[in-house]
């Protein structure tokens, strides 16, 4: 029992380090990541724990470098919410298209969130005009998020999920929670 609950200790850990430094090896390219691809595949192989601890420790991680500001709650909110979704879609389909939608209707969802955390933050109001000119002001960013996800799935789900599958049964007997 403790050498299964020292791999998953390890394992949570290797995943949220993996999560800071793709963020960080793509942040020269605005809006680019692997964040989600990378959280949504651990909710589907590794379960829900593992992927919404690892989620957990990446939003803390990312308070650490870059300060706990006002963005740091669309980080909690957002992050673990895509982990418990993935999740809880992956006991309905595996499909690889499924989740390529799924990235992107998020995506747009982070925008979105982004948007209305900003407004309660730095507007201290949710006037829906204001919405849409903020929303707006960073559409380019927005499509550039959505499109680049969009595209990463789609290339990347299914083979990631694949080699993540194997390395799963190589090193977990039992299967996580």
């Amino acid at each position: 029992m403790r050498h299964k609950t020292t791999k998953n200790i390890v394992l949570t850990a290797m995943l949220a380090a993996s999560l800071t430094a793709g963020k960080l090896a793509l942040s020269f390219i605005p809006n680019v990541e692997v964040v989600t691809l990378f959280i949504v595949l651990y909710a589907v192989v590794f379960g829900l724990n593992t992927a919404y601890s690892a989620a957990l420790i990446f939003c803390i991680i990312e308070g650490f470098l870059y300060g706990f500001n006002y963005f740091i709650v669309l980080y909690f909110l957002y992050w673990p919410l895509l982990a418990v979704l993935a999740f809880l879609l992956s006991k309905k389909t595996q499909k690889a298209l499924f989740f390529v939608l799924y990235a992107a209707g998020m995506t747009i969802f982070f925008g979105v969130l982004s948007v209305i955390l900003d407004m309660l933050f730095l507007a201290r109001s949710l006037n829906p005009s204001f919405f849409a000119a903020r929303y707006m002001s960073g559409l380019i960013f927005f499509v550039v998020h959505t499109v680049s996800n969009t595209v990463l799935f789609a290339a990347a789900f299914a083979p990631l999920r694949a080699v993540l599958n194997r390395l799963k049964k190589s090193y977990f007997v039992i299967g996580l929670v």
